[in-house]
Order: structure tokens, then sequence, then C-alpha cells
């Protein structure tokens, strides 16, 4: 069960750990067993990334995306500027099924 471990623990940096808390009662048995089944997937990226040829690729992609977006607050233009920059990126690097979605969001006002 270190996949939904993980899964909990990224979703609570992304969502806030009362979301995910909550949302971790529901989580059926069969799909609790799905997302365990992933297990052999994730541990081979953690490998590649870790100490694959992605070695260090990882925190040079985030230290240049960190520094061209800067902030990104939701519905500013800069938050739109870096999404598209991802899917495009993504694209070039042939990832599957990369596209984007509307979110409804509440756009920062100052």
């Amino acid at each position: 069960m270190v996949i939904i471990d993980f899964l909990i623990l990224l979703l609570m940096g992304i969502m806030g750990s009362s979301v995910v808390f909550a949302c971790k009662n529901y989580l059926t048995h069969s799909l609790k067993k799905e997302i365990a089944s992933y297990q052999p997937i994730v541990n081979k990226i953690f490998k590649e990334t870790l100490k694959g040829q992605f070695k260090s690729t990882t925190y040079r992609e985030l230290a240049h995306f960190v520094d061209k977006f800067q902030y990104r607050l939701p519905g500013t233009k800069n938050m739109e500027n870096s999404i598209d920059y991802m899917l495009q990126r993504s694209k070039k690097k042939k990832l599957e099924n990369v596209h984007g979605e509307p979110v409804p969001v509440q756009a920062w006002l100052r």
C-alpha cells in the first residue's frame, strides 16, 4: 500500500490534507487494489528519476519552470502561460494523452 500513501502525500501537497484524508475514507477496496497495482510503475519512475537517466533532470526542469513563471495565481495570464508551457513540453517529449481541460477557478483579484 506504499503507492496509496505516496498518492495521499502528493495530493496533500496539491489539495490540502483535510480534503485528501476525507477522500481516503471513500476509496473502495477495489479502487485501493487498483491503485496498489501501479506500484511497479511508480518504483520504475522513482528509480529512473533518482538514479537513472533522468537523475537531476527533474530538479533542473522545475527550477527553470519556477524561474520562468514565478507567480502562478489562479486566473492570471501567468498561470495560463505556465499551463500552455507544460502542455507544449509534454507533447514535445511525446508523452501520451497530453491535453488541457477546462477547470472552473476563482480568479485572483486584488
